[in-house]
């Protein structure tokens, strides 16, 4: 039964479907592959268009699903807003991941190292598990001075709302402006920060496995590699998903972001579930790349 309903669920899409020329479908392909690489990137946009069921060139800015961490130094956005990031050779990034440290200079950096735009940097001998982002984005800390303990405002955590259309993937959850679009970015304060969470890439691997195996019934052979092969993994895959019913589970994960997007508990179970069910589907993604 399990089978018969993730089969029909695959000819519904199949029917949905906008046939497009075979340059359009690789570069589909594409981007459809940068979507699963970063399936575990906190803060990742999907190119994927869940309307369209197929992906755009705009990124997808719905709401990922906050998991507790319980680290001071992570943070999440609900609602609108990206973080602004100076990256490599002047470049100005936007990112919604929230996994920040402390360098050894006390300024607020990503795990690659690229520190805040608006470089908040803390001084002094503060206590760094005192650290409180509140949800108006302030940023406070404690800090010891002739042996008195006193908390102070050190800063302040801003957001900026960039609309999806202007912008380019860059890296993992980071992304730039596109090269023709002239943009001055607005500071938002219509978003809450959330402390002590990460936000989860805002996609189910499942509609992007369908999508890539349909690609590969009918694009033209010397434009992909090796199809034949690429798609026995995937209807490996496929069968995996139906013979384990994580379709109803992924169903419940993909609801429980849309009905409450703040909700941080609950869900951490699902999470690992699904991380057992697509290990398989991160040891095939060499195999299934356009040019492999």
């Amino acid at each position: 039964m399990r089978k018969v309903y993730v089969f029909y669920c695959f000819l519904t899409f199949l029917s949905c479907f906008v046939h497009a020329d075979d340059n359009g479908l690789l570069d589909d392909y594409k981007l459809l592959y940068t979507d699963l690489i970063n399936m575990k990137t906190w803060g990742y946009k999907s190119f994927f268009n869940n309307e369209l069921n197929r992906s755009t060139e705009n990124i997808n800015i719905v709401q990922g699903t906050l998991f507790s961490t319980e680290v001071k130094y992570h943070v999440s956005i609900v609602g609108e807003g990206f973080f602004k990031i100076k990256l490599e050779n002047g470049l100005i990034g936007y990112t919604r991941s929230g996994e920040f440290y402390f360098d050894e200079y006390g300024n607020i950096v990503t795990p690659r190292g690229y520190p805040f735009y608006d470089n908040i940097r803390l001084e002094g001998a503060f206590l760094p598990d005192t650290i409180k982002i509140t949800s108006d984005h302030k940023i406070y800390v404690s800090i010891v001075d002739n042996n008195n303990v006193t908390e102070i405002q050190v800063g302040q955590l801003l957001t900026y709302k960039i609309p999806p259309e202007y912008l380019s993937h860059y890296k993992e959850a980071i992304y730039i402006i596109k090269d023709n679009i002239e943009y001055i970015d607005e500071i938002t304060f219509n978003n809450q920060i959330v402390q002590g969470t990460l936000e989860s890439a805002n996609f189910y691997p499942l509609p992007i496995v369908l999508r890539l195996y349909y690609i590969l019934s009918v694009i033209e052979n010397g434009l992909i590699s090796n199809i034949e092969f690429k798609k026995e993994l995937l209807k490996y895959q496929i069968e995996r998903m139906a013979n384990v019913n994580s379709l109803l589970v992924e169903m419940l994960f993909y609801l429980s972001r849309k009905i409450n997007n703040t909700d941080i508990s609950g869900y951490y179970s699902i999470q690992k579930y699904l991380d057992n069910e697509y290990n398989y589907l991160r040891y095939i993604l060499p195999f299934i790349k356009y040019d492999y």
